[in-house]
């Protein structure tokens, strides 16, 4: 069984939390499919797609600074895994749909974060103007420009902080993480 969240990313896995929201546990597997979909791929296994897991588990924190809290492995098992996020935002089931919309959906994710600024960082409807600018500077690769727009830089940042907080109360404690992540 699947969920499939976009009709070319499945996403399927098992969480455990204490306290109604601290999440102690996640395994949560990945699946996108490459030139198909998700259906696709469950009627014929054998074509591409990426795959990641991303595991939180802070029973078990691995060896010395290998096994980041949470990280995110690119195949079934072993190296290489990378660690999600920053250790100053826990919601990291979030940041791990948002990590696979951001990368192989951008179009929706460009709409979405567009959608979060307006929401959270607008004071009026002219302002979705800067976030445009923002979004032309980095397509054009405007270095000086995204110099200029780094306080508008810094806003998005933190609207989409603070949807991926509001999508869901589920986090995992900032002090476990900044007691395992590395560096």
């Amino acid at each position: 069984m699947y969920c499939a969240i976009d009709p070319s990313i499945a996403v399927f896995g098992v969480t455990q939390w204490e306290n109604e929201s601290e999440l102690t546990y996640a395994c949560i597997h990945a699946l996108v499919a490459v030139d198909c979909t998700v259906e696709d791929l469950y009627c014929e296994p054998s074509l591409p797609c990426h795959y990641f897991r991303m595991e939180a588990d802070r029973s078990k924190p691995g060896p010395l600074f290998k096994e980041a809290f949470p990280h995110v492995h690119v195949q079934l098992d072993g190296a290489p895994r990378f660690p999600l996020g920053t250790p100053e935002r826990p919601h990291v089931i979030q940041e791990f749909i948002e990590f696979l919309y951001r990368n192989y959906r951008h179009d929706a994710w460009t709409q979405w974060a567009r959608s979060a600024y307006q929401a959270r960082a607008c004071k009026n409807v002219e302002d979705i103007a800067e976030f445009d600018a923002l979004a032309d500077a980095y397509h054009m690769g405007n270095r000086a420009k995204l110099l200029e727009l780094k306080g508008i830089s810094k806003k998005l940042r933190i609207a989409i902080a603070d949807e991926l907080a509001d999508a869901c109360a589920l986090r995992v404690s900032l002090e476990e993480r900044r007691l395992i992540d590395y560096p």
